[in-house]
């Protein structure tokens, strides 16, 4: 055997393989690595995607969350201030049932000092006439019993009995 012979024959066999392979082998695994390539490029993508979301839905929540701050301000604004409302229409009402108290106390005490006043009277004029009475048993001289009487008339005007 010649080598020239023998290095043609591996030639052609290794072109009938080479042609073998890209007939029959190699499109397949082209076909599977281009799949492939396409699969990572999109999952690439997805994941960019999948970013730009992520950091608009922060955006979003941290906007949503600022929002709900500012009308948490406000509503606690609004039930401080119902609050001070509340209070002061307590405080007013609280102050108009005190002075109605006070009136009605003042009333029942303007009352009771007239009918102490009244029961005063009638005892007073009840002793007048019971010292009368001694003074009319001890003496029988007009003129010093209305003297008497008189000065004790006065005597009680001057406490304001009869006012």
């Amino acid at each position: 055997m010649n080598i020239n012979s023998t290095l043609f024959g591996e030639i052609i066999s290794f072109l009938l393989f080479i042609f073998f392979c890209m007939k029959y082998i190699w499109p397949p695994i082209i076909d599977y690595i281009n799949k492939r390539e396409k699969k990572i490029y999109n999952a690439i993508l997805s994941v960019e995607k999948a970013k730009n979301e992520l950091s608009k839905t922060k955006i979003q929540i941290i906007n949503e969350i600022n929002e709900t701050k500012k009308t948490c301000k406000l509503i606690l604004d609004k039930a401080k201030k119902n609050k001070i409302d509340i209070l002061e229409e307590t405080k007013l009402e609280i102050i108009k049932e005190q002075k109605k108290i006070i009136k009605e106390s003042n009333l029942k005490i303007k009352n009771e000092y007239e009918v102490t006043k009244e029961k005063l009277r009638k005892e007073t004029v009840l002793l007048v006439i019971h010292c009368l009475e001694k003074v009319l048993n001890q003496s029988m001289d007009t003129n010093v019993n209305k003297k008497i009487v008189n000065k004790f008339i006065s005597s009680l005007k001057k406490y304001d009995i009869y006012a």
